[in-house]
Order: structure tokens, then sequence, then C-alpha cells
């Protein structure tokens, strides 16, 4: 069993962190700048990896510069993946994080577009590594001149191999996703208020949209709203809650994507239960939070983490999980 993520609009992140940040004015940076290859499937894959858990990354990479960089930094951590190179540019991000205002400012650049025979050079790629029992991790937006069922037929890849799909995306592919029913949908708040078109607040709020998510085709519903810091998981047998610790000395970036590769990485062992796969994310994400950049942590690492987890039952049923355990 492995965990295949997809990164079709992949980004070379950049974090500096400074004091007092000054608008129009030179700024210089308090350490050495974050140099991460990122997008949110690569996030999770590196995140999984960190975990011990076999992954593979498919990416989409620019003929450019920063894609050779990209690639570089991929095979410095030694993560199993598939680079399919376009003839487009590769993305570069940036974040400044002000330790002095408490501050986080993300400076994100438009992907390039992509060609039908990219899409299809990625899908090839999916059947010639997923078997039976994979994960295949479909997130982030879809580039420009993607269809909007370009994560469905990805899914049904998946699903003809044996594999289970996870989703976690807020563009208009998600509703074409649903069609093709994935075993997980993972979105943050922001993402269900821009897909349900309505204001999400509270836990009531994201309860609903995890369990709207079910009824629309979607075995699991994972919901983080950190404003709140928490998160709620939506299976067949009821839901959970999860309390997540807020950034301590760290920035944002990677913390969700550290959520769900420790909740997937719980999910795939044999006979975990929905609330120990919560809780290893919360610790994942935990570490993360008090990391700068795209910094994910070790079962060593988050050990320290776990304890401070606080996973309660919404519903007085007892939970079994929905995504079966690969072998």
């Amino acid at each position: 069993m492995k965990f295949i993520t997809i990164t079709l609009n992949p980004s070379l992140d950049k974090t500096l962190v400074t004091r007092y940040l000054a608008v129009g004015y030179h700024n210089r940076s308090e350490e050495t700048k974050y140099l991460e290859p990122a997008g949110r499937g690569v996030n999770i894959g590196r995140a999984l990896h960190q975990l011990e858990c076999d992954t593979h990354a498919i990416i989409l990479l620019g003929n450019d510069a920063t894609g050779i960089a990209y690639n570089a930094l991929i095979t410095e951590e030694s993560l199993e993946a598939t680079c399919i190179i376009s003839d487009g540019q590769t993305r570069s991000n940036t974040v400044i994080l002000d330790i002095s205002n408490g501050t986080e400012t993300h400076i994100t650049e438009e992907g390039p577009e992509v060609s039908e025979m990219d899409l299809r050079r990625v899908m090839k790629a999916l059947k010639e590594f997923v078997t039976e029992g994979d994960f295949v991790i479909c997130t982030g937006p879809l580039p420009a001149g993607s269809p909007p069922d370009t994560y469905a037929h990805l899914i049904e890849i998946a699903h003809q191999a044996g594999a289970q799909a996870i989703v976690a995306t807020g563009e208009p592919a998600l509703a074409e996703a649903f069609e093709a029913k994935p075993e997980l949908v993972a979105l943050q708040r922001i993402e269900c208020e821009a897909f349900f078109n309505y204001p999400i607040r509270v836990k009531e709020d994201i309860i609903s949209c995890a369990r709207r998510f079910r009824t629309m085709g979607a075995g699991q519903a994972l919901i983080e709203m950190r404003n709140a810091g928490r998160a709620v998981l939506a299976t067949e047998a009821g839901e959970w809650e999860v309390d997540l610790q807020p950034f301590i000395h760290g920035s944002s970036s990677g913390v969700w994507d550290a959520m769900l590769a420790g909740f997937l990485a719980g999910q795939a062992k044999q006979g975990s239960l929905a609330n120990k796969s919560l809780e290893l994310g919360a610790a994942a994400a935990a570490y993360t939070a008090s990391h700068v950049g795209n910094e994910f942590g070790s079962p060593q690492d988050i050990k320290e983490h776990i304890t401070g987890v606080d996973v309660t039952l919404v519903d007085e049923e007892p939970l079994t999980p929905t995504l079966r355990s690969g072998s």
C-alpha cells in the first residue's frame, strides 16, 4: 500500500522572516530564507514521507529554472517522485513572516496554463503506479486549461485499480469529483464558504458542511475551521471533532497539509479508528505550526504534541472508519 499524491499546480515556496515589515522601504530578513518545493499535493507527500509512509508524488513541472530547482529539492529530500515536464513555467510563491507584528503576508503567482497532452501524461503516470489498496490524493486548485472533471477522471482511474481516492480542493472541480464518489473530501473553512456560498462561523456550520458533503457522494468529510481552532470529521456512523493548537513561533504554511497527512497515515494503519487518526493529524499539524515554512515532523517529532490533542465524539454512537485499511 502506498500514497500517491498528484500536484498539477506546484510552487517553489520562499519564506522570509522579518521584524516590523515596512511597505515601500528596504527590509532585512532575520534568518536564512526557507526555500521548499510546495503545492498542496507535494506538501502532503512530504509530510507522509516524514511519517515513514510509502509515498510517490506525481508532479507537473514547467521546463524552466524554477522547475529545475524544484526537481533538485525533491531529489534532495529522497521523496520518490515522477516529474512530468511541460513547456510552461513553474510558479513561485513568497511568504513574509513578520515576527514582531505577528502577521504573515503571502504573494502568490498565477500558475501556467496546461495542455490536454500534459494531463494525459499525468493520467498515464497514475495508471502505471497505482495498485490495489493504494491511496490517491488529488489536491489543490486546477491549473488554467484543465477541464473541471480532471479530478473526477483521476478518481475513476484510482477506483479501477482498486485504490481509494481523496480530494482536497475548493475549486469548481470538487462538484465534478463528487460524481466519482471519493472516499474522503478534505477542505478548509474558506473553501467550504466558496463552495456553498454562505458564511461558516461556528462548529455547527462545519458539521453541517461535512454532512452535506457525505450526502453528495463522499465516504468521509474532514473540514478544518482554523479560526475556531477545530476540525470536524463526518463518517457514516457520526462525527468527531478535534481541537487544533494555534501557531506557535511558526507560520501557517503546510499546517493543513500536515493535518491531512497525519490523518491519512492513521487511517492507513490496519484497524485505526477515526479518533486516533484525528489525533495523529492534529499532532502533525501542531508540529508544523511551531515551525517556519513547510516543515513536517517524523513520528518521533510529533509524539510530544499528541498529549495536547483533545478529540471528542459529536454523536453518542461509537464510530468506525469508513476509509478501508490498506494491506
